[in-house]
């Protein structure tokens, strides 16, 4: 299975003017701990976490004051297992998506878990289990 067949589109991101303010708003309307930030363009720049927003003794204004330069990312392409590889090798749950240097969705690892889950639930149904019934722990 692919990026593409999980990722959730379109990408909730940010620029580097975006207020911290603003930011916050985005993270806690769409239920996310962290933002794509991008260019004029659409173009990958960084990423924000909440954490990176927190309130300290020299708060800055914009997110472009706080932003990770450098975002681990996933290709559209890639199989859902580099994105997971990915996850693993550094605290980010939430990782940008792209295709040709732009941002075009996000994957989470709430998304691959409810593919998964998914899955589960389907074979455990159907792949001649007997009777059919969904056992929760």
């Amino acid at each position: 299975m692919q990026v593409r067949d999980v990722m959730t589109m379109p990408a909730v991101t940010a620029t580097d003017e975006t207020s911290i303010g603003t930011a916050l708003r985005l993270m806690r309307d769409e239920q996310i701990t962290s933002l794509a930030v991008v260019d004029d363009c659409g173009t990958l720049v960084g990423v924000v976490g909440l954490a990176d927003l927190l309130p300290d003794e020299a708060r800055p204004d914009r997110v472009g004051d706080v932003r990770t330069p450098h975002a681990v990312t996933v290709r559209v392409d890639d199989d859902i297992a580099t994105a997971i590889d990915r996850m693993q090798s550094t605290p980010a749950t939430i990782l940008p998506v792209v295709a040709s240097g732009r941002v075009v969705g996000t994957i989470s690892l709430h998304d691959i878990l409810d593919v998964l889950a998914d899955r589960s639930i389907h074979t455990e149904l159907f792949a001649g289990s007997g009777c059919g019934t969904i056992h929760r722990v």
